[in-house]
């Protein structure tokens, strides 16, 4: 394997302040820390002087703003890299410190993704964004370097692991409380990798004093996070996402990173040109994909035979739903179960809640009648949720870094003026072409300006000839001419209505859009609404037609930026 990244080395090599203006990093123009250091001990005295401690919630805030602050001027001081590596390695235990604090302490509520929690997590996203780009910017200036081999050797491994770290817990971050990552930041990261595989120094072990291991890489820590993101985190809870992150730190030294090979097996492929993370190769199509993308030069693959030997030792002695779910991830028993049939059919798409509301109702006009949906209302349920990325729903685009948007809850007046003067851009439709089908999904083929609103996760209604479905893309790939998607349907029965909910005045607010869906014999139905307008106990009325229901929301199963899905009763 070294031997073929030694190979491959030639072709990507780029001088240090090209590679920086890739990634996007600022130069190092800062003569001077704003705090007067110049050494690991003055700050670390500078900073006791103000008792900001990292476990109390009063002096969370303030740490990380100071933190942040100091952080961003580290990564554009000019100071040798030997005076900054030690004041990083000090504000990075700091840093990571609070951030655990912030998130352990906020991780109870992470289901809810109320305005005010997304907020609260902003600044710590910020700080490990910044000690990303702090650690790049300082292996940048390390390549530039000279000294004894074997201390650079160290000190750019140890850089180069604390950059895969600081990102692969700041898209946990993201995951876990269900808000958009920073735009590149996986691209980055494996750029930011693959710099490391020509020196060797990906696979060099250093002491970390934040790793119970004591010693750990960075391919360790980038295999971690493909892992774990590979396996669709954001269906799980908090508790299970924190139980499945402990279960890939310990499974990260079983996997192989190889360039150059002939068959893809049991593995994830990574790509340096897909702002995405590693997919499982069962999820690509020889025919929809370049394989030479994810080959040296552009990109490697991840073998996981190790780690499912290993799972499925586990899975022998004690079944655990996580392990299981893992294996049927990376193994592709997942999505998997059938054959699926290639197609030529079109069909037409809708992305978005508010879009599939709008065009169910005021387009289509299909759909259960009055009684049927009531009759909807009066069954017991079970429900299957998925977790949909981080959107704009008034826009439908994806929210730029980790703005918040509230849904806009638009009345029945204000949907038929849309109508009448031309729906937004958010309401239409797209023509997709359907490539294969199974018994669970569809694979979508959409114009190169529809990609730009697909996201993975993201909602999406699909009319075929027998009418709308709901689903949830799995995967989206895009291309120069064309973007791809594979999209796992929800349910094939579903229905437009309004919902309003009261407030503790007793006041209704005015009808919002809202998804009535139902599986099989009508025994799984379920409400699909905006949030964070929603909370688990809210006594809504559900309004379709001219009759309205009074329901009572009951535990809310999934919640994302943009919808949730409710019990009822």
């Amino acid at each position: 394997m070294m031997d073929d990244i030694d190979a491959a080395a030639p072709a990507r090599a780029s001088a240090p302040a090209s590679f920086a203006s890739k990634l996007g990093l600022p130069s190092r123009a800062l003569p001077a820390l704003s705090c007067g250091c110049a050494s690991e001990s003055q700050l670390d005295r500078w900073l006791s002087q103000y008792e900001l401690h990292p476990f109390h919630p009063s002096d969370q805030q303030r740490l990380v703003t100071l933190l942040a602050g100091l952080v961003e001027e580290v990564a554009q001081w000019r100071a040798p890299a030997a005076t900054r590596l030690p004041i990083l390695e000090l504000l990075r235990q700091h840093a990571v410190t609070c951030g655990d604090a912030i998130v352990t302490q906020r991780s109870a509520l992470s289901a809810t993704q109320l305005e005010k929690l997304r907020r609260s997590l902003q600044p710590v996203v910020g700080l490990l964004q910044k000690l990303f780009v702090a650690y790049a910017s300082l292996w940048v200036q390390l390549e530039d370097t000279a000294g004894v081999p074997f201390l650079m050797r160290e000190k750019r491994a140890r850089t180069l692991h604390r950059a895969v770290d600081a990102g692969g817990r700041l898209l946990r971050v993201t995951s876990l409380f269900g808000l958009a990552p920073p735009e590149n930041c996986w691209r980055n990261l494996h750029l930011l990798l693959q710099r490391g595989f020509p020196q060797q120094v990906a696979w060099r072990r250093v002491s970390d004093p934040l790793e119970s291991r004591g010693r750990t890489s960075a391919v360790d820590a980038y295999i971690s996070a493909a892992l774990f993101f590979s396996a669709n985190p954001g269906q799980l809870d908090g508790e299970q996402q924190d139980a499945f992150w402990c279960r890939t730190r310990d499974w990260c030294r079983l996997g192989t990173l190889e360039e150059n090979y002939t068959e893809t097996g049991d593995s994830l492929v990574a790509s340096t040109e897909l702002d995405q993370a590693p997919l499982p190769a069962g999820r690509l199509s020889a025919r929809a994909v370049d394989s030479d993308r994810f080959r040296a030069p552009r990109g490697w693959r991840l073998d996981l035979s190790a780690v499912l030997q290993r799972v499925e030792k586990h899975l022998e002695k004690n079944f655990d739903p996580l392990v299981e779910r893992a294996r049927d991830a990376w193994g592709g028993a997942t999505g998997r179960g059938e054959e699926r049939k290639p197609g030529q059919a079109e069909c037409v798409v809708s992305i978005g809640l508010g879009a599939t509301c709008f065009n169910l109702r005021e387009k289509d006009g299909s759909g259960p009648g009055t009684g049927d949906m009531t009759a909807w209302l009066d069954r017991e349920e079970e429900r299957v949720c998925l977790e949909a990325a981080a959107v704009d729903y008034q826009s439908g685009r994806t929210m730029a870094e980790y703005d918040v948007s509230l849904p806009c809850a638009p009345s029945l007046r204000s949907e038929r003026s849309a109508g009448t003067s031309g729906a937004a851009r958010h309401y239409q439709t797209e023509v997709a072409e359907v490539f294969n089908r199974s018994a669970r999904g569809l694979g979508l083929r959409l114009s190169p300006a529809a990609g730009e609103r697909l996201r993975v996760g993201e909602l999406v209604g699909v009319r075929m000839p027998n009418g709308w479905q709901v689903g949830v893309i799995r995967w989206h790939l895009s291309r120069v001419d064309y973007s791809d998607a594979g999209v796992e349907i929800l349910a094939r029965h579903v229905a437009p209505v309004e919902v309003r909910r009261r407030n503790s005045a007793g006041r209704a607010s005015a009808p919002i859009p809202a998804l009535l869906t139902r599986e099989g014999d009508g025994k799984c139905v379920a409400l699909v609404l905006p949030v964070p307008l929603f909370k688990a106990y809210d006594e809504v009325e559900v309004i379709t037609g001219s009759v309205t229901r009074p329901v009572s929301l009951q535990r809310q199963t999934v919640a994302t930026p943009s919808v949730a899905r409710f019990d009822f009763v």
